[in-house]
């Protein structure tokens, strides 16, 4: 009696053992930058960039990370701009950086702001909008010799809607 006893607080012991290796292992890899990363990109196959962003900005030095960060950015910045939420699409295609055409449509949301502050009688907001505006003298298919030939041209095309 007394060795079968013994086996079996062996096997107990070893059991539980094995319990709180396997939790911990677990629990490792749930904190783990892999999980997070694998995570984030099942997300944006789900098209929930936002949350995706989060989770990445978070490990912003892992594998391609930032990659995605840009990524997931541009999507939002995207469906912001569809929205005419113009305020939010400048702030992630900021984020977005050189992904795919972010600058273009960077510029076009700023642009967006500016005239819509502008017709609000926000002349002041409007211009710092207008002179955040990357390349002006090339804007769109337009080409000016200075920045006041430029900005006087957006003010009348401001005017004119």
């Amino acid at each position: 009696m007394n060795q079968k006893s013994f086996f079996n607080k062996k096997i107990i012991i070893l059991t539980v053992l094995l319990t709180v290796c396997i939790a911990a292992g677990t629990l490792s890899y749930l904190s783990s930058d892999m999980h997070h990363y694998k995570q984030a990109v099942q997300l944006m196959k789900q098209s929930n960039y936002e949350e995706a962003l989060v989770i990445l900005e978070e490990r912003s030095d892992y594998k391609d990370a930032s990659a995605l960060i840009k990524e997931s950015s541009y999507q939002i910045a995207s469906k912001a701009y569809q929205k005419n939420d113009y305020a939010k699409a400048v702030e992630y295609f900021e984020k977005a950086e050189d992904f795919e055409d972010s600058y273009h449509f960077l510029n076009k949301s700023l642009y967006r702001l500016g005239h819509d502050t502008f017709l609000n009688a926000d002349y002041e907001l409007a211009e710092q909008y207008f002179g955040r505006i990357d390349n002006i003298l090339d804007y769109g298919s337009y080409h000016f010799e200075t920045y006041d030939q430029a900005k006087e041209y957006i003010i009348q095309q401001s005017l004119k809607a």
